[in-house]
């Protein structure tokens, strides 16, 4: 049980912190492109 939950918390959190952190450098990213565009 408890390795169920676990795994459900983790899953939760890749959930969540995931989009999180690919949005976050996606701008951080695009910032130096346009600049050295």
């Amino acid at each position: 049980a408890a390795c169920y939950n676990i795994k459900r918390l983790a899953r939760m959190l890749e959930e969540g912190v995931d989009p999180f952190f690919k949005t976050r450098p996606s701008k951080t990213d695009l910032r130096p492109q346009t600049a050295n565009a």
